[in-house]
C-alpha cells in the first residue's frame, strides 16, 4: 500500500521564510520526501537586484535555498 500526502503552507514576511528551514530539517530527517518546491519555484532569487524595502527578504530566500542545496533536499 503506498500513501501519499501533500503539504503546502503558504508564508510571508522575511521572519517567516526563514521560518522554512524546520521543513526542510524534517525533509531531511524523514527521507521519503520526493520533492521540495520553495516559495519562489522559479524565480531566481539569486540573480535578481532587488533594492529596500525587497532587498532583505530576497536575503533570506537566498539563505533558505543554500540551505536547501546544502542538505540534498531533492
Amino acid at each position: 500500500m503506498t500513501v501519499s500526502s501533500s503539504l503546502s503552507v503558504a508564508k510571508s514576511g522575511s521572519v517567516l521564510i526563514v521560518g522554512a528551514t524546520g521543513f526542510i530539517e524534517a525533509i531531511g530527517e524523514v527521507g521519503t520526501v520526493k520533492r521540495f518546491l520553495p516559495s519562489e519555484f522559479r524565480h531566481e532569487v539569486d540573480r535578481a537586484d532587488p533594492v529596500e524595502p525587497g532587498l532583505t527578504m530576497y536575503l533570506e530566500k537566498r539563505k533558505v535555498r543554500r540551505w536547501v542545496e546544502e542538505s540534498g533536499v531533492p
